[in-house]
């Protein structure tokens, strides 16, 4: 029997190459750019990272910056980063309850969590009784 994979955690150094170096060239995308940057950032790479995306200030790009501050143990510049993500997510899609979508939102919750402020410890009660009904893209 012939056991193959496609892709593996382990053999992705060559892909991850080829989109490194196409993001140093000039004709990369932003959604190319932040695609690489969250790839990484949930492997865990997080190693020049910022470099990256410090001058998004997009959705996208900030709650890409506060799961990043999260994942170096910088909680509370992770706390800005999601509070602007949240409150750019309120203007565009008018709505007052909002969450973040994936991973992103569990590490919000996470650092709320980890803050311990009576006003955090209270938006993290609200952010775990929302019920999404629609999925939010950025």
């Amino acid at each position: 029997m012939l056991n193959t994979v496609f892709l593996s955690l382990q053999d992705i150094s060559f892909p991850l190459q080829v989109l490194q170096d196409h993001i140093k060239s000039d004709d990369a995308t932003n959604a190319t750019i932040l695609s690489f940057a969250e790839y990484k950032i949930i492997l865990g790479h997080t190693q020049d990272i910022e470099n990256l995306i410090k001058q998004d200030y997009s959705i996208r790009g900030l709650t890409l910056r506060g799961s990043l501050c999260f994942l170096e143990n910088r909680n509370d510049e992770a706390l800005k980063f999601y509070s602007a993500t949240v409150q750019q997510i309120k203007q565009k899609t008018r709505k007052r309850n909002v969450f973040l979508p994936s991973i992103h939102g569990f590490f919000y919750n996470l650092a709320l969590l980890k803050n311990r402020a009576p006003e955090n410890l209270n938006y993290l009660k609200k952010q775990l009784s929302l019920n999404p009904k629609k999925k939010i893209t950025f």
